[in-house]
């Protein structure tokens, strides 16, 4: 009886290591495909351009799980070309119910920029059916709105992170039924830390 009673309980927590396991790796993956944000010598600003492709992860739990997202298209062949330097990612088939979608990718914040002033975001972006939100780190860039046929909607806005480091960035779709998606072309540009100008030692011979 006990070795029969035992089995199960081994296997709910197989299943429990496994589903733990999904977590960490679907985190690991967006830490792995960090886009690095970070200024060299003598830049004054720095940017880096993000397009959705197979490497972004997707969400329709509200973000508490995450799966590589599917590069894909309309089967009833209604969405416009994705923007130059974007694919589209989700599901294009047919029949799909209606929910909020989220899509993942990780942007890494260097050392070198200055998080005194915002970052500024540069979108241009197709979706199914709309965009109601697009947030780096949890905070609101202002972007939104959007379409699936028709030019891509280009939109700007700003964000101010506290500190270098790893924050992710999630577009929020909103899909009333049907197919769903999103291709997005982003340009994230931030203003580089100043230079510290040398102290002239006072012993030196050019400083008496």
């Amino acid at each position: 009886m006990l070795a029969v009673n035992s089995a199960p309980a081994i296997g709910l927590k197989c299943i429990g290591f496994g589903l733990a396991a999904l977590v960490w790796a679907s985190a690991a993956q967006a830490q792995s495909n960090a886009v690095l944000l970070d200024c060299g010598t003598g830049q004054s600003t720095a940017s880096v351009t993000i397009g959705t492709d197979a490497s972004w992860s997707r969400s329709n739990d509200g973000g508490t799980t995450w799966a590589p997202a599917a590069i894909t298209f309309d089967v009833n062949g209604s969405w416009s070309t994705a923007p130059t330097g974007s694919s589209w990612i989700g599901n294009g088939a047919g029949g799909q119910p209606a929910s909020a979608q989220q899509f993942l990718r990780t942007l890494r914040l260097g050392s070198g920029v200055d998080t005194s002033v915002p970052l500024t975001v540069s979108s241009s972006f197709l979706v199914d059916d709309s965009l109601t939100g697009l947030t780096i780190g949890g905070l609101s860039t202002g972007i939104s709105g959007g379409s699936y046929t028709g030019a891509p909607t280009n939109a700007s806005g700003t964000v101010s992170l506290p500190s270098a480091g790893d924050y992710p960035l999630v577009a929020l779709v909103n899909n009333s039924g049907g197919g769903y998606g999103v291709a997005m072309s982003l340009t994230i540009t931030g203003t580089c830390r100043a230079t510290p100008v040398a102290a002239v030692p006072a012993d030196a011979p050019w400083a008496l």
